[in-house]
This record gives structure tokens, C-alpha cells and sequence, in this order.
């Protein structure tokens, strides 16, 4: 059973009690077709469930976002929100303030990411959704992270945790584990992270989702580089790129090869560090320089390669990508 998986979580509070009670409360309504508060502002289940699949703009938005366009995603959900205030559609605001807020949290804007999320905890108060409790309190967790608050965000995730678990979403509960090792990790409390990513990794691997699989093998593999235990390193980060590979996720593949090629060089095997560098080069310099991520990791693996040659003493490679890192720099 998922609730198994979870050791620290099978004590339920009474406080967690009644969240499960509401949680409950919330699918009945749902089928039974009226949801607590949804007739007064226009709202049906279906408008709850499926509202993004019947507004393509949230599609295209969407598509923007992980293009890297977050300027036209930006303009995109602006245009809803205002719609959807006209309209007086809470949820269709609650649904476009989220993911205004995420790109605001992307973009590095962290005070208005702050603000639309405590906008969007104001609406909820209306619409009474543990949905969206949930969702603010994992991304205010997101942007505690961002501000190295990392206690204060740990308190966030962990609350946002307790509903998923009890709401049964399990795929947002094994997201929140991982942000947890994250920050844990970040913290160097690498016995907590890895507690965490453990759990992150058995209910993945239960539920089937790779996205959050390849995180958790991928942070584990640098918890044990930390540790020098580089065996392990190697093993967990070839596993993430096993997973990666077979959902063909390029800029992730990138990350993997780039960190095993830190594994090698920190065991000064240049020849090995060096093949896992380049391949890292090779494939995020197919991804082009429009999505700042890509671009960022872009940099970062030239940089790389410009020390790695210059500790190897190979002055005609270190030229190759110092013109290269200046022709980046100019686009």
C-alpha cells in the first residue's frame, strides 16, 4: 500500500483526521455533481476537473512555458485572468493566478511570485478547495526555497504533504518528498535528504512516474558525491539517466552526463570526466539557446570544459570553447 511507503506519515493526527474528512467531503460533492461553494460563482465539477482541456490557451500558455517563452506564456494568462474576472469565475482566476505566480517564481520575481500566491490563499477562502490549500502551500515552500529559507519552506511542503497524502495525490505527494530532499540536501543534512528521496523513489516506482523517479536517483547520486562515495554516485546518476533516456528528456539527460562527469573529475580521472562533459556539451547544445534553463546549463558545462582543459594543459581545446562561451555570450 502507498500509505506503507510513508513510515512517517502512517500516525494520523486528529488534525490530519479531519483534512481527510474534508478531503472526502469534497469528492462526494464532486460526484454528486454540486461542489460546496461552486453554483455561486458559476462553477460546475467538470469546470474543476477538465477546465484547462477546454480552454486551449491554457495548452498554448503551457507550451510557452517550457519553451522557455515565459514572456508569451505570461501575456497568455494574463488575457485569461482578466476573462476570467469578468466572467467571475474563481476558479478559472485560481487556476491562471497559479501559474502566473509559477512564472514570476522562474523568472526569479520572487516578491510578485509571494504576492499571487497570498492573492491566491485570499480567493481560496471562498472557494474552500484542498486543492489549492495545498498547491499555495507547496509553492509559498517553492519560494521559501528560493530565498534559502529553507526551514521555513520545509514547514510549507510538509503541510502541502499532509493533503496529498490524504487526498490521495500521489504524484504531487512524491513532488513535495523530492522538494523536501531538496532542501535538505541544499541544508548538507544529507541523512534527512536521502530519507526523503527514498520514500520519493518507492512511491514513483509505485505510481509509475518518471518525472519525479529521475529527480530523486539524480539528487541521490549527488548526495553521495558529497559524501565521496562515488561508486554509489555513479550508480544512482547512471540510473537517472536510464529513466531519462527512455522519456527522451533531453535537458535532464544533459544534467545526468554533466554530473557523472563531475564524479570523475573529482577523482581527477580527466579522460572519464572529460567523455561525460562533452556528451553533456553535445546534447544541450542541441537544445539551442531559447530556454534559459538549457542556456544556463549551456554555460555551465563550457565553463567546465574550459577548466577541465586548462588543468590537462590542452591550450588548442581551451581556445575551441573559450570561442564558443563568447559566442553564446552574444546571442
Amino acid at each position: 500500500m502507498i500509505l506503507s511507503l510513508l513510515s512517517s506519515q502512517s500516525k494520523t493526527s486528529g488534525l490530519l483526521q479531519l483534512l481527510g474528512i474534508v478531503c472526502l467531503g469534497l469528492i462526494l460533492s464532486c460526484s454528486s455533481g454540486n461542489p460546496k461553494n461552486a453554483n455561486s460563482h458559476k462553477l460546475t465539477c467538470e469546470d474543476f476537473k477538465d477546465l484547462t482541456k477546454r480552454d486551449l490557451r491554457f495548452s498554448l500558455a503551457k507550451d510557452s512555458y517550457v519553451e522557455g517563452n515565459y514572456e508569451g506564456a505570461l501575456i497568455t494568462y494574463q488575457e485569461i485572468l482578466e476573462e476570467s474576472k469578468r466572467e467571475d469565475n474563481l476558479l478559472k482566476s485560481l487556476l491562471t493566478l497559479e501559474n502566473i505566480g509559477l512564472i514570476y517564481l522562474k523568472t526569479g520575481k520572487i516578491k510578485k511570485a509571494k504576492a499571487v500566491f497570498r492573492e491566491i490563499q485570499k480567493k481560496n477562502e471562498v472557494l474552500q478547495s484542498l486543492k489549492y490549500t495545498a498547491h499555495n502551500y507547496e509553492n509559498l515552500g517553492k519560494v521559501k526555497k528560493q530565498e534559502k529559507k529553507y526551514e521555513e519552506s520545509n514547514q510549507m511542503f510538509k503541510k502541502a504533504l499532509d493533503i496529498y497524502l490524504h487526498c490521495k495525490q500521489y504524484k504531487r505527494l512524491a513532488i513535495c518528498l523530492n522538494h523536501l530532499g531538496a532542501n535538505y540536501y541544499y541544508q548538507k543534512n544529507y541523512k534527512t535528504s536521502l530519507g526523503y528521496f527514498i520514500k520519493s523513489i518507492r512511491l514513483s516506482r509505485k505510481i509509475d512516474s518518471s518525472v519525479t523517479l529521475s529527480h530523486s536517483l539524480f539528487f541521490i547520486g549527488k548526495i553521495y558525491t558529497s559524501r565521496k562515495n562515488y561508486k554509489k554516485a555513479r550508480r544512482y546518476l547512471l540510473a537517472a539517466l536510464k529513466v531519462d533516456k527512455e522519456n527522451r528528456r533531453t535537458l535532464n539527460i544533459a544534467m545526468d552526463l554533466f554530473q557523472l562527469g563531475e564524479v570523475y573529475a573529482l577523482q581527477e580521472n580527466w579522460e572519464k570526466a572529460r567523455h561525460y562533459y562533452e556528451r553533456s556539451y553535445e546534447v544541450v547544445k542541441s537544445l539551442g539557446t531559447k530556454n534559459p534553463t538549457a542556456r544556463s546549463q549551456y554555460l555551465f558545462v563550457l565553463n567546465k570544459l574550459i577548466e577541465l582543459y586548462q588543468k590537462t594543459n590542452d591550450q588548442i581545446n581551451v581556445e575551441y570553447y573559450k570561442n564558443e562561451l563568447a559566442e553564446l555570450y552574444k546571442k
